[in-house]
This record gives structure tokens, C-alpha cells and sequence, in this order.
């Protein structure tokens, strides 16, 4: 989930003075390992395009006694599945580290500024700083706002680069835990689709950035010009609407549980996002996790769609009107 905050933190326990998230109760979903064993309930016209859509040998034209041709096949999927996982391997442990080095400098300022905190409520009132100065007095705690935020303050200093660093940042572990998760399960069955590396990092970028710039948006709107988010939800919440249109049959275990198809489970996440949208109770990056969204879907018709999915069904649907 993506973290909406406001830049001034409590004297007490440093931590964000908003309310906690309302996605908290969703901690359980337990999105299923999928690796090599896809619930692909294909549509009955056109099985989806993906890695068990890989056509047959045609044995009749094999001659006979010859087993070696009949286990090329098999064994052509296999390594490609070998080179499938390793791939996972790679670009989801790589991100999961990323986010993890930055969680831990998150820690560090935080320790930094709660012992600067004690040393200033141990003075007398009158040279206590404000709420306001707290930061500036932890070094590190204004680095990592200003590096590892998106906010209308970094974006008028010129770190552009914040809309894409504060999509690898979390201040919280359960905040940090559910997003890793998350991109495990998605990011998984994308790469298990056969889309390309440079694709995938041109999703993730793009709603990194169209999401954060969305929360960004939002906040001008509501007036919250001194708020601040961060979180890898964006780039969740395009992967999740980008794989609900290319694989949309693949099913997910909701709390460990409930089967659930990706297209429910993105529809689902999405008009939850649209229904806390104006709530005022609730911290979470709504107007970001929506942005993600929309680029992810945006991506798939303009990147996508060769790898079928939704466009199939349309095309299905609209041949069979004709008829």
C-alpha cells in the first residue's frame, strides 16, 4: 500500500501523526505462491496466451521408435521454466533488497531523532523546538524526507526522482511485509507470461511515477500541501491492473482462503481505492494507488496486448455479436 502522511511527527514515539491505515485489517490476504503451478481457467473460446498455452509436437510427423524427438518437448519447457524462475529469482529478491536497505535507514533516522527528542524535552521549556524543527534537527530524518519522499517540497527543490525513489520506501514493517508480498505474486505472473525485462521495468517505472504524481495531485486538492508519501503500492497496482488484463484467469487465495480470480481481486482493490478516496480517517495513498492503476491498464492496450488476455475476449465477444 502506498502511505500518505503528513511531514510532522509526534514528540512522544516519532511516529506519523496520521491515522492508521485502513488497509491494516487486509494484513491477512495471504496472495498465494503461484510459481510454476498457474490456476489458468482459460475462457472455453481461446485459451489465454502464456507459458501453458505452448503449442504440442505434432507426433505424426515423427517417425516411429525415435523417443528422444518426443521428449523435446517436455524438456524445452522445463529449462524454460528453469530460466523462468531464475529470472523471479533475480528481479523479485533484487527489489525486495532494495526496499529492505532503505526500511533500515528509515530505522536508523528515526533512532537518530528520538534521541535528539530526549535531548530536548530534557530542556527547559522555552528551548524546546517545535514539531516543525524536529526534523531538521535529525540529519538523517531530512535526507531520507527528502530523498525517499514524494512531496510538492522535494518536487519544488527539483528531486524529481523522489516520484520514482519513494515507490522503494517504507517507514513501517508491516507496510513493507505486504508490499513485498504483493510484488512476489504479481511480478510472478508476469515474468511466468513471457513478457520481457525492459517491459516490466517500463510498467513499474510508469506507475511508480503516474502514481505518485496522482497522490501529489490529490493532496493540492484537498489542500494537504505538507504531506508526503511513499511505498510500493503504485507499482503494485499496475502490475495488478496490467496481469488482470493479460492473465486475468489466474486465481489467488484471498486470506489464504477464498479463491479469487486476479480480475476480481484488481476490481476489487481498485473500487475500494475509489470508495476511501475522500476519507478522512484514513492514510493511505488512495489517489496514488488509483494512478498506478489506471497506467498499468493504460500500459497493457499500448504494451500488452499481444500477450492476449483481455483482448482476446473482446475480440471474441465482438466476433460472436456478428454472428
Amino acid at each position: 500500500m502506498s502511505r500518505s502522511l503528513p511531514m510532522r511527527w509526534s514528540v512522544g514515539a516519532l511516529k506519523p501523526s496520521a491515522s492508521p491505515s485502513v488497509f491494516r485489517p487486509l494484513l491477512g490476504i495471504a496472495l498465494s505462491q503461484i510459481g510454476h503451478h498457474y490456476l489458468l481457467s482459460a475462457h472455453p473460446h481461446r485459451q489465454i496466451r502464456g507459458i501453458h498455452n505452448s503449442r504440442r509436437p505434432d507426433h505424426s510427423k515423427q517417425q516411429p521408435f525415435r523417443r528422444s524427438q518426443s521428449r523435446t518437448a517436455p524438456d524445452a519447457v522445463l529449462e524454460s521454466l528453469r530460466r523462468q524462475e531464475f529470472k523471479r529469482k533475480v528481479v523479485v529478491w533484487s527489489f525486495w533488497a532494495i526496499n529492505g536497505l532503505v526500511f533500515f535507514a528509515w530505522i536508523a533516522a528515526k533512532a537518530e531523532a528520538e534521541h535528539n527528542i530526549e535531548e530536548i524535552k530534557s530542556q527547559p521549556r522555552w528551548q524546546r523546538a517545535t514539531q516543525l524543527e524536529l526534523t531538521m534537527i535529525s540529519p538523517k530524518m531530512k535526507e531520507m524526507l527528502e530523498k525517499w519522499t514524494s512531496s510538492r517540497h522535494n518536487l519544488e527543490g527539483g528531486r524529481y526522482y523522489t516520484l520514482l525513489t519513494a515507490a522503494v520506501s517504507h517507514q513501517d514493517f508491516f507496510h513493507l511485509l505486504f508490499n513485498m508480498v504483493t510484488f512476489n505474486a504479481f511480478m510472478t505472473v508476469a515474468l511466468y507470461s513471457s513478457i520481457p525485462l525492459r517491459t516490466l521495468a517500463g510498467l513499474t517505472v510508469g506507475s511508480a511515477v503516474v502514481g505518485n504524481l496522482s497522490g501529489l495531485a490529490d493532496h493540492e486538492r484537498k489542500g494537504q500541501v505538507s504531506h508526503y508519501g511513499l511505498g510500493a503500492s503504485t507499482i503494485n497496482m499496475g502490475l495488478a491492473s496490467a496481469m488482470a488484463c493479460t492473465q486475468p484467469f489466474v486465481t489467488f487465495a484471498f486470506f489464504g482462503v477464498v479463491p479469487m480470480k486476479l480480475w476480481q481481486l484488481a476490481i476489487g482493490f481498485t473500487a475500494l481505492d475509489m470508495y476511501m478516496l475522500d476519507s478522512k480517517t484514513s492514510s493511505t495513498g488512495h489517489a496514488a494507488h488509483l494512478g498506478g492503476a489506471v497506467f498499468g491498464l493504460v500500459f497493457y492496450f499500448a504494451r500488452l496486448r499481444k500477450f492476449g488476455g483481455l483482448v482476446d475476449i473482446i475480440r471474441y465477444y465482438a466476433t460472436r455479436s456478428r454472428k
